[in-house]
């Protein structure tokens, strides 16, 4: 014990140094480990670039009153990256006789399918010619199957829309954010869905187009927010899409595509508005928490011809205030 007191004396000056040291430099990390903590749980109001600045010339839209709003104090934006694996594993569970090669061609065709696949937007497009993938889709339940047990993917069954054209049935549905949660994103090259899947009337798969991503990507970006319907229109922070004829003959395609581009929508019949996340593609990598409008359009082609069509807007529930419209308006990230 006295062995302990005489060197406490001796070096009595640089042990209460080093306390002081050491407890500063605690300190020091405390805080910073409490600060970017914080930081990481509540990343608010980040800069962000917008998808959806259209600056075109568009009616106004005549909104029902029972129109659905984001009624929380902040909504998210999430990361999302995109599918990371080799596409054509996948595209081999619909043709077993797919050799798997580093090939990342965008088109692969075989007696039995015909595949696409974009990596810019994550689409992938496929194509039967036989019913060599035995699989079929007669209802919700199937649609699910289909998309967990080929693509991995967890899909809201409640929200799935069914139609049909003429003898064959079209399935089209979104992801889930979270498995836990309501939240459902898809793709605006995919009208606002996931994916799409045609069958006939037997079941038998037709064709699918589907949006793929790396799963488990999706991460809080940063928190907003958010505004009304009718304000995110007012600050035109919108995408219209061009509507799609719904009075042509099918033979007269070409004369669609001609004049679809040269016509003015008169007005918009809104039917439904839903709040869905969006994906543009992957120059972006956002899911960008959205309003999707669906309406029937009265059109008026450059004869003067009226017709009807499809309308699908999308609006961002984003106060515009945290949107830049190019690259070049965000503010550098310091290293």
């Amino acid at each position: 014990m006295e062995v302990v007191k005489n060197f406490f004396k001796k070096y009595k000056k640089y042990i209460l140094i080093g306390l002081a040291v050491g407890l500063t430099v605690g300190l020091i990390a405390f805080w910073e480990v409490k600060s970017r903590s914080e930081i990481g749980a509540d990343p608010k109001n980040k800069e962000l670039l917008s998808p959806f600045w259209d600056l075109l010339d568009h009616p106004t839209l005549s909104l029902p009153s029972d129109i659905v709003i984001y009624t929380e104090e902040e909504i998210p934006v999430y990361d999302i990256l995109p599918y990371k694996g080799n596409v054509l594993k996948i595209i081999q569970k619909f043709d077993e006789n797919i050799e798997i090669t580093s090939d990342t061609s965008n088109l692969i065709e075989t007696e039995n399918i015909l595949a696409s696949y974009t990596e810019n937007v994550g689409v992938l497009e496929v194509y039967l010619k036989t019913h060599a993938f035995t699989f079929t889709v007669k209802n919700n339940q199937d649609v699910s199957n289909l998309i967990k047990g080929i693509f991995g993917y967890e899909t809201n069954q409640e929200s799935i829309v069914m139609k049909r054209i003429e003898e064959n049935i079209i399935f089209q549905g979104r992801y889930l954010v979270e498995s836990s949660s309501k939240e459902e994103f898809g793709s605006m090259q995919i009208d606002s869905y996931a994916y799409r899947i045609e069958t006939e009337k037997d079941g038998s798969v037709k064709r699918i187009v589907i949006l793929l991503y790396n799963n488990n990507s999706i991460n809080t970006y940063s928190v907003y927010p958010p505004v009304s319907i009718r304000e995110g229109l007012k600050k035109g922070n919108a995408y219209y899409t061009k509507p799609l004829y719904q009075d042509f003959d099918k033979e007269d395609f070409s004369g669609l595509e001609f004049l679809k581009y040269f016509s003015r929508t008169k007005s918009v019949s809104v039917r439904k508005t839903s709040k869905v996340y969006i994906l543009p593609d992957y120059n972006y990598s956002y899911l960008y928490p959205t309003y999707v409008i669906e309406g029937d359009a009265k059109l008026e082609d450059f004869l003067g011809n009226s017709h009807i069509g499809e309308s699908l807007i999308y609006v961002l529930a984003i106060d515009s205030q945290y949107l830049k419209k190019s690259v070049e308006e965000l503010e550098p990230i310091s290293n």
